[in-house]
């Protein structure tokens, strides 16, 4: 069986697809290879140092994070944390982990064990030099950081008494100047603390239990001294009361006095002899219910617009005094009163005879002049009907009657004997 052969033109364009594929592809991995060899990537979190093995030693400036050229053989690469690390100062965290505590003497030799956390990292820019002192070995830097900790808390906290330890603004200045004392012996490790968290603190049990007694009889103290004052602050009260209701005492008889003054005035009237008296009164009174527009003027006895405004309220009352109608008195107005009643009641007593008589009179007129139209009216036929009838019906008989004559009429025959009694 016979092959078969591919196309002689197919055969040729292969070679050279091949060949330029392959070159591209060797481009390629040997640029990878070179990137890979001739350069270091610094992550996140890290600071790069870079020591010359062939000349200059360590090189003073930091890599910052990202790709950065090396040449293999002659540079070497220092990975030092740029991170926080955390100096713990507890009895247990929140984790039940142990951690040293710090112990401090107080001023008054009593122990304090203290719970914090100082965060420490790497001054920037200061890496390099941390690697050329050979602090990145066995992070010595770490345990240098520890031991300066300790050292410059255990010297700088130390300044609090035991009480200041429970006075927060107190604290608050002593852990700040500690944090500079810190900072400034850490420099020498090219080390800085953010901050020092004091989460807590506690003495020894017996110091607590004195403290708590010492406490409270501060506290006690601080009870007696609020009783104090509120005792005073009641007396002063009861003081101001007493003046208050001193002072409303006066303030009423005062005005009792003026009122009764007033009252007299206007009862006996205006004459020279009170005329100055209930005029000053009047003032006084008008200063009192003005003291709110004396006030808003900012007057003040003694000046000139005080002695201007006296001036002008005088003057109102005074014209005001000066009018008839308080030149007599309520006394006086009534008198007058009364004796107009009296010559009023004197004329009608006089007049009431001679009206009497004259109602008298125009009644008998009167009564005459019915009785006249009523004999007038019996006259006529009907009023002597009216007068038999009623005779008739007045008649007055025995129990037994005895008739002879025919001319009397009948008793029952009522119209009959009216007409015999009218005389018909």
């Amino acid at each position: 069986m016979a092959t078969r052969t591919p196309p002689k033109i197919l055969t040729l364009a292969r070679g050279p697809l091949l060949k330029n594929l392959a070159i591209t592809l060797g481009t390629i991995g040997a640029i990878v290879l070179a990137f890979e060899i001739f350069t270091v990537r610094v992550r996140p979190g890290e600071i790069g140092v870079r020591q010359n093995n062939v000349a200059g030693g360590i090189e003073t400036e930091d890599l910052d994070v990202g790709y950065h050229f090396t040449l293999p053989g002659v540079h070497r690469i220092y990975r030092v944390d740029s991170r926080y690390f955390f100096l713990n100062f507890a009895i247990t965290d929140d984790l039940g982990e142990e951690y040293e505590p710090l112990s401090i003497r107080t001023e008054g030799n009593n122990n304090v064990i203290v719970d914090c956390t100082i965060p420490i990292r790497v001054m920037p820019g200061r890496a390099n030099e941390l690697v050329a002192d050979g602090l990145l070995v066995g992070e010595a830097y770490k345990i240098r950081a520890h031991n300066t900790v300790v050292g410059v808390l255990q010297e700088n906290m130390a300044a609090l008494t035991s009480d200041e330890w429970y006075d927060v603004p107190a604290r608050s200045a002593v852990t700040a100047s500690a944090l500079e004392a810190l900072n400034a012996s850490l420099a020498s490790f090219y080390l800085e603390a953010e901050a020092i968290h004091v989460r807590g603190f506690r003495f020894s049990d017996t110091y607590e239990q004195q403290l708590g007694r010492i406490q409270l009889l501060e506290q006690q103290q601080l009870l007696d001294r609020s009783q104090e004052r509120l005792a005073n602050s009641q007396q002063q009260l009861d003081n101001y009361a007493n003046e208050t209701q001193s002072q409303l005492n006066q303030r009423t008889a005062w005005w009792a006095s003026q009122t009764a003054l007033l009252e007299t005035a206007y009862r006996i009237g205006i004459n020279d002899d009170n005329r100055a008296a209930v005029l000053q009164s009047l003032v006084d009174v008008a200063l009192v219910n003005r003291r709110n527009e004396i006030g808003a003027l900012g007057l003040q006895p003694g000046t000139p617009q005080w002695d201007e405004y006296l001036a002008r309220v005088t003057g109102e009352i005074e014209s005001h005094l000066s009018s008839a109608h308080f030149a007599v008195g309520i006394e006086g107005i009534r008198a007058e009163t009364n004796q107009q009643v009296a010559e009023l009641e004197g004329r009608a007593a006089a007049m009431l005879p001679r009206y009497q008589a004259e109602a008298d009179r125009i009644i008998e007129v009167i009564v005459q002049n019915g009785q006249e139209r009523v004999n007038n009216l019996l006259a006529q036929p009907g009023g002597r009907a009216l007068v038999a009838l009623e005779a008739a019906d007045s008649l007055k008989f025995g129990s037994s009657m005895t008739f002879d004559s025919r001319t009397v009429p009948f008793i029952m025959d009522l119209s009959g004997m009216a007409r015999r009694l009218m005389g018909e």
